[in-house]
């Protein structure tokens, strides 16, 4: 699962050395009482000598806020954010664009309790700041509607987000901002491959024609590009189908790659889908992804697994009771021997997970999309992926060039949707 995690770079530095000494889990768990502490002290002390409107108050808030979003103490987090940007509101008015960081935590904190109302309120509200101070073609204001139709994308309203995207593109096109149009047709692209619509590998071969013509990218810059339309085809197309390179110039050989799961049906293949329970979830949204998790679940792992994710409800189901506490001691050594044709032809599979567990992964890989090997003059060959697979927490971060993470976001939206039934 994506994590946009708000951390104090001091704080995070601290945590980081501790956690190399590997110290007891209650000295780190002093070592955060005391930070709260500090900033509650340093907010009073503020509030005694320049009183409670005073606008110093803003950074230790936002501080001790993020603090207790960092522990998962959403409640805490939503009043202390609310309570900044009253604060903010009473010094600056209403509708002042300084609130943008805040109206973003708070929006953070209310996804993340699975209060969507309030979420999608406050991202409106952050659209309408902008809209205020700017005008539809100015920069800032394409940037806000950018950023609202990334919110729904996030929250699979797609045809919401591509109706944004789609008016940016015009006034983006009128401007010739060829920069922020690259960045925008990347997230159509995105948004069309995750909601399964017809495509999405056109707009990234869009991306790659225009940047022939710009010189701030350079031949790596446009082999990246290009290497992207070429996964994104791979997924999209029919599996004898493999789109070649023949409009550009090739001078790096690059290895076998998977890409994962070409759709939400080869997630339920895979899963076997009587597994998932019927039950009520909410919803988490970070920047990048949305994921799902069972109310009486402590900890949002819709997914688990690297580098592939996988549905956490299945992995349960397939580790014994016994040993579910040591899941993240669990791996799968794979070896998969890739074809021309991007088709796995061989999975050999060693590793300590139980036996189900393994098979499990084997359904995922045969079910998976791949990119061939390709030499240095862009034809593609034969050759053996390696890679470890193992079960601990899903981390990842949308890439715009790496389409790897575009299947991992819809193998958890699918992973989602069968956990809600």
């Amino acid at each position: 699962m994506i994590h946009f995690v708000f951390r104090p770079r001091t704080f995070a530095v601290s945590l980081l050395m501790l956690s190399a000494l590997a110290l007891p889990q209650h000295i780190l768990a002093l070592n955060l009482i005391d930070h709260r502490a500090k900033l509650q002290s340093q907010i009073q002390h503020i509030i005694d000598t320049k009183g409670p409107d005073a606008p110093a108050l803003y950074r230790p808030l936002r501080q001790l806020g993020v603090h207790h979003l960092e522990q998962r103490q959403y409640q805490q987090s939503a009043e202390i954010f609310k309570s900044a940007l009253s604060l903010m509101r009473r010094n600056s008015g209403v509708w002042a664009i300084e609130q943008q960081q805040m109206l973003q935590l708070l929006l953070q904190t209310y996804a993340r309790l699975g209060d969507l109302n309030k979420a999608n309120r406050l991202a409106n509200l952050q659209h309408q700041l902008f809209a205020r101070e700017y005008e539809p073609h100015e920069e800032p204001m394409l940037i806000a509607s950018i950023r609202l139709a990334d919110w729904y994308r996030n929250t699979t309203r797609y045809s919401e987000a591509l109706n944004i995207y789609d008016e940016v593109r015009d006034l983006l096109s009128e401007q010739e901002q060829e920069y922020l149009l690259i960045g925008l047709l990347r997230r159509e692209a995105l948004s069309l491959y995750l909601a399964e619509r017809c495509c999405a590998a056109e707009k990234l071969d869009q991306v790659y024609r225009l940047m022939q013509d710009m010189p701030e990218f350079d031949l790596s810059d446009r082999r990246e590009a290009k290497l992207a339309a070429v996964d994104l085809a791979i997924l999209e197309q029919k599996r004898s189908r493999i789109p070649t390179f023949d409009d550009l110039e090739y001078h790096a050989a690059s290895p076998p790659r998977i890409l994962g799961l070409k759709g939400r049906a080869d997630v339920r293949v895979a899963t076997r889908e009587r597994f998932f329970l019927h039950h009520t979830t909410i919803i988490e949204v970070t920047d990048n992804s949305t994921s799902v998790f069972p109310k009486r679940e402590l900890r949002p792992a819709v997914a688990v697994g690297s580098p592939m994710p996988m549905c956490s409800q299945a992995v349960t189901e397939f580790v014994p009771a016994r040993l579910r506490n040591e899941m993240d001691q669990f791996y799968v050594d794979v070896e998969v021997r890739v074809n021309q044709k991007g088709k796995p032809v061989d999975i050999n599979l060693e590793g300590n997970a139980p036996k189900k567990l393994r098979r499990y992964v084997r359904r995922i890989l045969e079910n998976s999309r791949y990119r061939p090997a390709i030499d240095q003059q862009g034809q593609m060959n034969e050759a053996d992926l390696v890679f470890r697979q193992t079960f601990g927490d899903t981390r990842f971060a949308i890439d715009s060039t790496d389409i790897s993470t575009w299947t991992a976001q819809k193998t958890i939206t699918a992973c989602n949707l069968l956990a809600s039934r």
